[in-house]
């Protein structure tokens, strides 16, 4: 063989290991590629099933919170209290400091707790 003939086979090794680093970084690259395409299809997923349980949940709230608010509104005596209030409430200038305001929402409160214990049980945390 001659001298020529050596010095390539003395550099093909490392070429075809480089050759073979390269095909590995491309399968590697590949992979990580499949990998956050499939990432993001989960989270996309988990996204809309959280979103569709979260307007579910909002819908079963305000649900119960239209029905609550009809039962109220059936309920006379409540009526009665908070037509007492309004005039009570206007006449002292809106702050809600009077004897007359402090009765009228004590009662108030007393009529309404019935109600309140019924949405409290079914996760309701506060009303505005």
């Amino acid at each position: 063989m001659d001298l020529e003939n050596k010095q390539i086979y003395k550099g093909l090794p490392w070429l075809l290991a480089l050759a073979l680093f390269g095909l590995f970084v491309f399968f590697l690259w590949d992979e990580l590629d499949r990998q956050e395409q499939q990432w993001q299809r989960q989270l996309s997923l988990q996204q809309s099933t959280l979103q569709a349980s979260l307007l579910t949940n909002q819908t079963d709230l305000t649900q119960q919170a239209m029905l609550l608010a009809q039962l109220i509104a059936e309920d006379k005596s409540v009526v009665k209290l908070i037509r007492e209030a309004y005039p009570a409430h206007d006449a002292e200038g809106g702050s809600g400091g009077s004897l007359t305001s402090m009765r009228l929402r004590s009662q108030l409160n007393l009529l309404l707790q019935p109600y309140w214990r019924r949405m409290a049980a079914a996760g309701v945390h506060q009303l505005n």
